[in-house]
């Protein structure tokens, strides 16, 4: 099957597949409850492919009304589009394991993984604590990469199956994350992304493995890191009894005894967070004279769930 048919895409919330040698395109799910699809992901996609090629995961609304329950994970069959539940898993972005056997899928803010077959499944990242935001599976099926907003900026780890996580050492480098971490992991277990500092724009940065040296790949915003840019700092502070933070972005030429205008820049969600990434808003903000402060208010997620 996999010979024939080597891709998927999904348009206008349905999954739609379509030979590798060209061929006409053909929508094997249809509405209501369509696919589920995040916008504001550099890659929307929710669906992944078995590993015989026979069916397609996939994430769908529990309720043709939204709410429901949240999203479900069913499997569709290639060949005559039948339909079934994926052992009753609530969640999106399900990612089959490279060796078989297991289905890793996003839920309630954290990776879990189940056995394909049937079973329950099990979290891996709550004692992370953080708001997950990707997941990939390593080479060897025996641990996953995951990545979230964490504290003051975007962490990746390396999970496995069993015991505790591993933080990755990025330096002082932020993976690109709006909702989702722009990261992928090669067949030898080599890891890609892309990263910002607060003073130098997105680049593509290499790693040869979990515990290998960071190297940047690219230099294409060279322009905007030459120009004259502000630092910022972390901004810590205690409200009932919680621990909070916000970053605070002077002007290029700040003189600390002039007084500056101060410009609040908030961000939404609430499932959002302000980090130490480059910001090209607080940066023009800056550029004009102001101080920028960008506070993460209760409910950012890049501290824990509580």
């Amino acid at each position: 099957m996999r010979k024939t048919i080597a891709a998927f895409i999904v348009v206008a919330l349905m999954v739609t597949v379509l030979p590798a040698r060209g061929g006409e395109a053909r929508a094997i799910t249809t509405a209501p409850r369509g696919v589920q699809q995040f916008a504001w992901s550099p890659d929307g996609t929710t669906i992944a492919w078995s590993l015989d090629g026979t069916s397609i995961a996939f994430a769908r609304q529990a309720s043709p009304h939204g709410g429901g329950g949240g999203d479900v994970i069913q499997l569709v069959s290639v060949s005559d589009g039948a339909i079934k539940p994926m052992n009753n898993l609530r969640g999106t972005f399900p990612l089959f394991a490279p060796a078989g056997g297991l289905v890793a899928f996003m839920g309630g803010n954290s990776v879990s993984v189940a056995p394909v077959t049937g079973g329950a499944a099990r979290n891996l990242t709550q004692a992370i604590d953080r708001g997950m935001a990707r997941a990939l599976w390593m080479p060897d099926g025996k641990a996953l990469l995951v990545g979230a907003n964490d504290t003051v900026r975007v962490s990746l780890w390396l999970q496995p199956l069993e015991g505790a996580a591993r933080q990755l050492d990025l330096g002082d480098l932020s993976p690109n994350s709006s909702y989702f971490v722009d990261m992928n992991v090669g067949k030898d277990g080599a890891i890609a992304f892309v990263a910002t500092t607060p003073t130098r724009p997105a680049e593509l940065y290499y790693m040869p493995s979990v515990d290998g040296a960071v190297k940047r790949l690219t230099d294409v915003n060279a322009e905007t890191a030459a120009l004259p840019l502000g630092k910022t700092d972390v901004i810590e502070w205690t409200c009932d009894k919680f621990s909070e933070n916000g970053l605070l972005t002077y002007p290029p030429d700040f003189n600390p005894t002039q007084k500056y205008s101060l410009v609040l820049l908030i961000h939404g969600g609430p499932r959002a967070a302000s980090l130490l990434l480059f910001s090209a808003q607080a940066q023009l903000m800056a550029a004009h004279g102001w101080l920028v402060f960008q506070p993460n208010y209760r409910g950012s997620d890049n501290l824990g769930n509580a």
